[in-house]
């Protein structure tokens, strides 16, 4: 479980600076996941924002359990802006008065099967889908992600690729793309302003450490002062986007982005798991060992994960983004004070 503190304040600055946020001035927005990774980084710098710009915004934030809620993100749930709404995002009450801005980036709370997997985002697709219908909103952004697409060996993702079959017993990213058409029909049938974000791999404050993500499993075991272990071979390729770059690209994508525009959201810098291992056993001193526990297969093609971002950058004239080891650095940083052991970090 990730720390009760809030975010560093120099990101949430950075993402509040951003001029476009003057779009959102008076919006009421509708969350979900605002207690997970990308919802309480688009919570917290939406907050910022608002301070900065004066905008007198409203964040209505939908939790499954607003105990829960407050315990894991007090700073957020004690602030007057933010108004929890306890519910199941599959059937829940809606609230009174306007939603401007409708943000889907519920998953379930648990990994489960397959085909409930698939009930959940079917169900709670439709709700959000009738919330923003019934309130008229002006946006409605889906955090999908880069598993839609059919995989690739080597090349970087693009928007255009092919996506993943839809079968009798879908996979996880097929589910995804069951989501995406839900969306997509009413937009097309219904007039909903659809943004769709394609989300691949990141790092940064917030991010679960003891999950499957590659990156935070190395980060655990930085923190923990132990040999940073790579489960497979090495040679699998992925790309890593900071936190608060995802959160600014996720908000311009709502505020600027044009309705039915669908946008990779990532860094376009592959690495090895190898080679980001290294870099994570860089940040600490002494220097922690890495373990590699598979074997590398001669011939056999890596595990390429990598979205091209040409289509995003252009269009939304997006700033360079944060250099990976800067972003290791500044999860650590972020860490540092719950981890109660005396580390220091690499010169800069």
């Amino acid at each position: 479980m990730t720390p009760p503190i809030p975010l560093p304040p120099a990101d949430l600055e950075a993402i509040a600076a951003e001029s476009f946020w003057r779009q959102l001035a008076g919006w009421r927005i509708f969350f979900t996941g605002a207690s997970g990774f990308f919802g309480s980084w688009l919570l917290e710098s939406f907050l910022r924002a608002d301070e900065r710009w004066g905008l007198s915004a409203e964040a209505i934030v939908l939790t499954r359990s607003r105990s829960s809620f407050e315990e894991k993100l007090p700073h957020l749930a004690r602030d007057s802006r933010v108004k929890l709404l306890e519910g199941d995002v599959r059937k829940f009450r809606f609230p009174e008065g306007p939603i401007d801005a409708v943000i889907h980036s519920i998953v379930p709370s648990e990994v489960s099967d397959l085909e409930t997997t698939r009930e959940f985002f079917h169900q709670a697709t439709e709700s959000l889908l009738e919330l923003a219908i019934q309130k008229k909103s002006r946006r409605f952004l889906l955090c999908s992600t880069g598993a839609v697409y059919q995989t690739k060996s080597i090349g970087a993702y693009q928007e255009t690729d092919p996506l993943v079959s839809v079968t009798p017993s879908p996979s996880y990213g097929a589910i995804r793309r069951e989501v995406e058409a839900l969306c997509h029909e009413a937009f097309v049938t219904k007039g909903l302003p659809l943004r769709i974000a394609r989300a691949f791999s990141f790092v940064g404050p917030r991010l679960p450490l003891d999950s499957g993500f590659a990156i935070g499993n190395f980060l655990r075991n930085a923190l923990d002062a132990e040999p940073i272990e790579i489960r497979g071979d090495g040679t699998a390729i992925r790309s890593y986007l900071y936190a608060a770059d995802l959160a600014t690209w996720l908000w311009k994508i709502l505020a600027v982005a044009s309705a039915g525009g669908i946008y990779n959201v990532g860094s376009n810098s592959p690495l090895t798991l190898r080679e980001t291992a290294q870099m994570t056993a860089a940040i600490n001193e002494p220097l922690q060992p890495i373990v590699i526990r598979g074997k590398e297969v001669p011939g056999m093609a890596s595990s390429f994960y990598v979205p091209d971002t040409t289509r995003i950058q252009k269009d939304l004239a997006l700033s360079d983004p944060i250099p990976l080891e800067e972003a290791l650095r500044r999860t650590w940083r972020w860490h540092q004070p719950t981890t109660g052991m005396d580390k220091s970090v690499a010169s800069e």
